[in-house]
């Protein structure tokens, strides 16, 4: 898929001229479909809900603000790109233009990596969203008793990537109009099952995953059990799994992204158990 590149028919019978190369052409879907879907009304309505929800969860003490900010990211702006990066996945069908585009140089396949690639503008947005209000608590807003860790820090941008890859997965294997709302509560439901509360052995498997204990009164109750470096690496691998299933519906060598997308399982079967308490 890389390197090749895509001829089309010129005005002169018989005669064809080279276009640009797949990925030249899927990484100007990606800074155009990343700036849109990052700007959008979905993800901004998501960031706006992540900065209100930690004003209020700041003011209830060390332990709400902490956990806000950390899972912030993943419940409000995650969620609202998995279904703007959908819609973007899914426009040509919707439109009625879906022959159009597949005739198009370069076509499913470079627009789909296109849009997998895209996934970094919501996260670019969560990640100085977090940066701002970091800075804000060290302005004096909350005194955290410790400061999150990398991994901690990087979960939250990568269930973003995760949900956007996830929004675009459901388009192409999935093209029928519940199809997303179906995932999402299926992801809803699975996540509620392994978190089990807010305590699970098996929290730490489901994309919204809490670093420090709950306390009722928002005051600050340690750290849960478990590795967020490790979990850091099963998110990042999830996310791997979902971009070559993406892949794999529109390549014309299979082999590639299905490869991909076993060595990413196999990472994910790795790191997930060791995340573990």
């Amino acid at each position: 898929m890389g390197a090749a590149a895509v001829t089309t028919t010129a005005s002169t019978p018989g005669a064809t001229v080279p276009s640009a190369p797949v990925a030249a052409v899927a990484l100007r879907i990606a800074v155009g479909e990343a700036r849109r879907i990052a700007t959008g009304p979905l993800v901004l309505a998501g960031a706006g809900l992540y900065c209100a929800m930690v004003t209020v969860a700041s003011g209830q003490g060390p332990g709400s603000g902490y956990d806000g900010l950390l899972t912030g990211p993943t419940f409000f702006i995650g969620v609202f790109t998995y279904f703007a990066a959908h819609l973007a996945a899914s426009r040509p069908r919707r439109d009625g233009c879906q022959d159009e585009h597949t005739s198009m140089p370069a076509p499913a396949v470079a627009r789909t990596a296109g849009l997998c690639l895209a996934a970094f503008g919501p996260a670019l947005l969560s990640v100085a969203l977090m940066g701002l209000i970091s800075a804000w608590y060290a302005a004096g807003r909350l005194d955290l008793p410790v400061w999150p860790s990398a991994g901690e820090l990087a979960a939250g941008p990568l269930t973003v990537v995760g949900g956007a890859l996830l929004g675009v997965l459901v388009a192409r294997w999935l093209p029928f109009p519940t199809a997303p709302v179906l995932v999402m509560v299926a992801v809803v439901a699975t996540t509620l099952a392994l978190n089990e509360g807010w305590s699970g052995r098996y929290a730490l498997l489901s994309p919204y995953a809490t670093f420090s204990v709950f306390v009722p009164d928002g005051s600050w109750g340690g750290h849960t059990a478990g590795s967020p470096a490790w979990h850091a690496v099963y998110l990042a691998a999830l996310c791997g799994m979902a971009a070559a299933g993406a892949v794999l519906r529109d390549a014309r060598r299979p082999a590639v992204p299905f490869v991909a997308g076993v060595a990413s399982f196999l990472v994910a079967v790795v790191a997930g158990a060791a995340q573990l308490p």
